[in-house]
């Protein structure tokens, strides 16, 4: 196979992921912290405190990012609960 053709393979595929992040972007899914249904006063209400609710967040994006459908305020809740095992 020329250098050509592996070029033009490298170009096909790259165009392929620019389409596949083009659909995320535009669907409305998660991509941060503040794309979540739950924020940091939420989970204060929920009594996590200091960087316990920094990583609860990044655990629900981690979450989100792999199921966008969850991203409701009770989905997650629910996700935190089965993720810590307990409720606060």
């Amino acid at each position: 196979m020329s250098i050509v053709q592996k070029n033009n393979i490298a170009i096909n595929e790259l165009r392929c992921k620019i389409l596949e992040c083009d659909k995320v972007i535009k669907s409305g899914c998660a991509l941060r912290i503040r794309d979540l249904a739950l924020n940091g006063e939420d989970l204060l209400s929920l009594g996590y405190r200091g960087k316990e609710v920094g990583k609860v967040l990044n655990s629900l994006l981690d979450h989100v990012l792999e199921y966008p459908v969850d991203n409701t305020p009770e989905i997650l809740k629910t996700v935190i609960r089965k993720e810590n095992n307990y409720e606060k």
